[in-house]
């Protein structure tokens, strides 16, 4: 009896401890409502795509990407392919993807992630990136193999990702900072997109003193230009839900919050965290988006209609994807339930 009080009080837990990771508050999140004058926008966050080339996805992989975190690794490329497809069908103004795009920054990563996006681009949608702390010059780019082990592969260093990505954001911006991947975009003649950059630059995690004013020169062209802004960071600018501050905010985070509240940029978008959540401080409402690698796969969609900014979240659907591909594969077509079962696994192995 006293077993299976144990093993009730445990499963409770767990599912506690689920729900605190991944939780849905939809109530602190818009609806979007529709407009002959709006605006559609796409945010998604912390992809983590590998390369398939550096993947056997055996046994011993599985075991150390769980170890990582409960990312849904072995389907990632699937993953991906679903998010292509969606946009494609979906057709926003504009894809915004906000960092950690790579697993461990796998120059090859880099390379098969920039062809799904030619796909998005390719069926008319600008697509815009910023790099996250898994992009540059990560110490664990590898490929994995059962038989061959785990063998060092060629990793991405800012240098790289400035080449890779420049279309994506930099090469038709408003404003472009020199010394990081930082830039403001125009997405209309009322919008832009601030971009700042705190990982693909010579010190990581970092964001410079040549970075943070250029941030204010370009925030002065976006007024002098009466356009509102809305910023797009990877780490998030506040501390949300209890998060250790070390850990989970951007570098100079208070220099922004002043900056922003300055120029008037009242909306911020981030990830890293790998939950939703949304935090208003000082005039500034900032949204952060899940990780579409990790269950349930959330992205976000943008709404900009006359100076007013919406946000609500919404589930990508792999298994209605896989239907459609008229896949035979299991875990695909029952996607949500495999895709929960590895974050309940990697609860359990905590």
């Amino acid at each position: 009896m006293k077993q299976r009080i144990r093993i009730v009080l445990f499963l409770i837990l767990v599912f506690l401890g689920i729900a605190y990771l991944y939780h849905e508050r939809p109530e602190i999140f818009e609806d979007l409502r529709p407009s002959p004058y709006a605006l559609d926008i796409v945010y998604a966050s912390d992809m983590h795509y590998l390369s398939q080339q550096l993947t056997d996805n055996g046994e011993r992989f599985q075991e150390f990407s769980l170890s990582k975190g409960p990312k849904v690794m072995v389907y990632i490329d699937e993953i991906m392919e679903a998010f292509c497809d969606r946009m494609e069908k979906e057709q926003p103004d504009l894809v915004i993807l906000g960092g950690d795009l790579t697993f461990f920054a796998e120059y090859l990563s880099h390379l098969d992630l920039i062809e799904k996006l030619e796909r998005i681009e390719d069926a008319g949608i600008p697509v815009i990136v910023i790099p996250g702390n898994h992009d540059v010059g990560y110490y664990e780019a590898r490929s994995y193999s059962d038989e061959d082990g785990f063998e060092r592969t060629e990793e991405a260093d800012p240098e790289d990702f400035r080449e890779l990505y420049d279309r994506f954001g930099p090469e038709s911006a408003l404003s472009v900072c020199d010394d990081s991947f930082s830039y403001l975009y125009e997405v209309n003649e009322e919008l832009a997109v601030l971009s700042i950059d705190a990982n693909a630059q010579e010190e990581e995690d970092r964001i410079s003193e040549e970075t943070l004013s250029w941030a204010e020169e370009a925030l002065e062209l976006a007024e002098e230009e009466d356009r509102t802004v809305i910023a797009v960071l990877h780490e998030p600018l506040f501390v949300h839900d209890g998060d250790d501050e070390a850990l989970s905010v951007t570098d100079r985070a208070e220099e922004l919050q002043e900056l922003f509240s300055e120029y008037g940029v009242q909306t911020v978008f981030s990830g890293h965290l790998h939950y939703q959540s949304r935090r208003e401080e000082d005039g500034i409402t900032e949204y952060v988006t899940s990780s579409l690698a990790i269950y349930p796969h959330y992205y976000g969609q943008i709404r900009y209609d006359r100076g007013r900014v919406s946000y609500r979240y919404t589930r990508l659907n792999v298994s209605e994807w896989a239907a459609e591909q008229g896949l035979e594969n299991e875990d695909l077509l029952h996607f949500d339930e495999y895709s929960r079962g590895v974050t309940r696994k990697w609860w359990e192995q905590r």
